[in-house]
């Protein structure tokens, strides 16, 4: 079993009533006392054994509600400067919370050590720790994940809500999210069957990745006016959601945001949004009523597949607004099409495979070409290799290149969407001229010899996944006119050194950097105000992150995920930059049970030997890494002095686990 040093501190009664969200003030925290190597199950009942019924709402007034009384509280755990680091709260009732602090005085919401939490929960808004009140502003990932709650009272205090916070709660069935919640990271309330009713407070505005898969029991979505972004697959196979209503103030209906959705009827896209993304709304089987305003710009491919609104249409070219979405059935041999001068945007895979397609004519005012849009055409087929360009946009390369290099002529402004995507081997260097002004999604994508490219500053549009995977890729520039890195740009440029983020950035979006493991130093500029998650995680050479924003709120976990280098900070300045560097470093080293102490296989005659304080990382009878640990309740994480050893471990019943492996635990030697 786990120990800590444990202290306890002073008695705190917080007594009265605070602005909390959710019509109770009961909480049932379990208290029962289990061994804190044992694992939380997800029972395996079918999904078609809960009732299917639930609504989201939005509102504005918010509810009172008795803050919890706290008796006591516990340090736990502590940094090597003795500060606190995880908090164990006990209430009136004999029940139990657990917090971590972070920034020197923010607390988080952690999964329990040695319990469970079950019942109605209500999350204290501020817990006294030596006399000084800890706001709680934050749930941590997985807090909750697969524990047997009802419900939840989030107060006010919360900002940020971790990914899986609430993850297979099988018999929650309400939640009401405040307000003050500015983020919320993905699957946060995921397959959970039972969940009937979730209100936004006004105020809320974004929802995100997968927030909701596989809630089978919401029929009724209010979003409110507050709301800006409905992330991806938030609402995927929700398969009782009948009718939804999204505000204005909406940009972008994302990925598979409502796939499979098939008591989903009906539909009207306000007239903020400018792009539906891939899949949005496919295999909504009800789906028959779609209302699209002009001011939707793109449509991903199959947004709308699998509806009854597509099986009814006509075959033929569809034409939603601006966008040439897709020509539905099978052209007879030398068909010619025509695409209005009213189209910008041709959708994903429009004209894929459609062989009896031979002659196409595309206006000059299309500068936005989806993937794949026109593979399989016999037109396609009778273009000469080479940069294949229509009006001032590069479609894509045709055939092979002998050189490795790739000239864009003056003139073109577009390099549309997947334009070089997946050349693994024969794009080398690409050179772009002053024209160009917008770099399309996953336009170099999976390009792994590609060494060397310009970016010029005409460039104000670097689409998501842009430069994903170009391994060889060690420096780039980001052009001053670029004001938001998009997700996953630059996710696995494993060799990527240095880069400089302009002033002008203001969003960071998730996975932005996430694995680019040679880069060491970056510095965030004033202007940025959201960073997504895991938006640098993973890169393990990293030793050094200056935050120009002081203001600027974050979940240092989630962002930096994975950094081993980068030491987790134990306090914000107060003004000026945040800076976290080798020189502050404030990691733990924590001792593990006495079990893990010895010689582990970790099989290709690879193994890691434990100690009290370290590790040794031995392979073919040679040590090639060693260094500390760092433990985090049944986690290991190895920080070698190399950078060889990146291995992490999870402790169960006293048996070692890769941590994400296949699920067979090490042996013992």
């Amino acid at each position: 079993m786990k120990t800590f040093n444990k202290t306890v501190i002073a008695i705190a009664i917080m007594m009265g009533y605070m602005s909390c969200y959710n019509n109770h003030a009961n909480k049932n925290i379990s208290s029962n006392v289990a061994s804190s190597n044992e694992q939380v199950k997800h029972d395996s009942t079918s999904y078609n054994d809960y009732a299917l019924a639930g609504t989201i709402a939005s509102v504005q007034n918010q509810s009172n509600c008795e803050e919890p009384i706290i008796i006591s509280q516990e340090i736990v755990e502590r940094y090597d400067d003795n500060t606190p680091k995880v908090i164990m709260a006990t209430f009136n009732d004999n029940t139990k919370m657990w917090f971590k602090v972070f920034e020197g005085s923010k607390l988080s919401v952690l999964s329990p050590r040695n319990g469970s939490y079950s019942g109605e929960v209500t999350i204290p808004s501020i817990v006294s720790i030596d006399g000084n009140d800890y706001p709680v502003t934050s749930i941590a990932s997985e807090a909750f994940d697969g524990e047997e709650i009802t419900s939840v009272s989030i107060p006010n205090s919360v900002t940020r809500i971790g990914w899986s916070a609430f993850e297979h709660c099988k018999k929650l069935t309400s939640i009401t999210i405040p307000g003050s919640v500015k983020t919320m990271g993905k699957m946060a309330f995921a397959n959970c069957p039972q969940l009937a009713s979730v209100t936004f407070m006004e105020g809320v505005k974004s929802i995100g990745l997968r927030m909701f898969e596989d809630c089978i029991g919401l029929t009724v979505v209010n979003i409110p006016q507050s709301m800006t972004n409905l992330g991806e697959r938030a609402f995927e196979g929700c398969t009782s959601l009948t009718t939804v209503h999204i505000p204005v103030g909406v940009a972008k209906i994302d990925r598979e945001a409502f796939k499979d959705c098939t008591g989903l009827t009906s539909i009207t896209i306000p007239q903020s949004v400018e792009a539906i993304e891939w899949g949005a709304f496919s295999n909504c089987s009800s789906l028959s009523s779609i209302t699209i305003p002009q001011s939707v710009k793109s449509i991903g491919g199959g947004a709308f597949r699998g509806t009854a609104w597509f099986n009814s249409h006509p075959d033929g070219l569809i034409v939603l607004g601006p966008v040439a979405y897709e020509y539905k059935g099978e052209p007879d041999e030398g068909t010619s099409v025509i695409i209005p001068n009213t189209v910008t945007s041709i959708s994903d895979r429009a004209f894929a495979d459609k062989k009896g397609v031979a002659s196409i004519v595309i206006p000059n005012s299309v500068n936005d070409i989806g993937y794949h849009a026109f593979e399989g055409t016999t037109w396609f087929e009778n273009q000469t290799d080479g940069l294949v360009r229509i009006g001032d946009a590069i479609y894509t390369f045709k055939g092979n290149l002998p050189d490795g290099a790739v000239i864009i002529p003056d003139g073109v402004a577009h390099i549309c969407n997947y334009a070089f995507d997946g050349r693994h081997y024969d794009l080398v260097s690409v050179t772009l001229p002053n024209s160009v002004t917008s770099i399309g999604q996953c336009a170099f994508r999976g390009c792994n010899s590609l060494a060397s490219i310009n970016i010029p500053n005409s460039v104000t549009s670097i689409g998501a996944e842009a430069f994903t995977g170009c391994k060889a890729l060690k420096s780039i520039n980001v052009p001053t006119g670029v004001t938001r890195i998009e997700e996953g740009t630059f996710y696995d440029c494993g060799s990527l050194t240095e880069i400089t983020i302009p002033k002008n950035v203001t969003n960071i979006e998730a996975h932005a950097f996430e694995n680019c493991g040679s880069l060491k130093i970056i510095t965030i500029p004033s202007g940025v105000t959201n960073i997504g998650y895991h938006a640098f995680g993973g890169c393990y050479g990293l030793t050094s992150a200056t935050i120009q924003n002081p203001n600027l709120e974050f979940d240092f976990d989630d962002v930096f995920y994975e950094c081993k280098k980068l030491p987790r900070p134990s306090t914000i300045h107060e003004s000026g930059n945040q800076s976290y560097n080798e020189s502050k470093n404030q990691s733990i080293v924590s001792k593990v049970p006495n079990w893990v102490i010895g010689k582990w296989d970790c099989d290709d005659n690879e193994v890691v030997e434990m100690t009290p304080t370290g590790f040794t990382y031995i392979v073919n009878g040679k040590v090639v890494d060693e260094g500390s640990y760092d433990v985090d309740g049944d986690f290991i994480y190895l920080q070698g002095k190399n950078s060889v050893c990146q291995f992490s471990f999870v402790m169960m019943k006293e048996k070692l686990y890769f941590e994400g492996g296949d699920g067979v635990p090490l042996k013992k030697l």
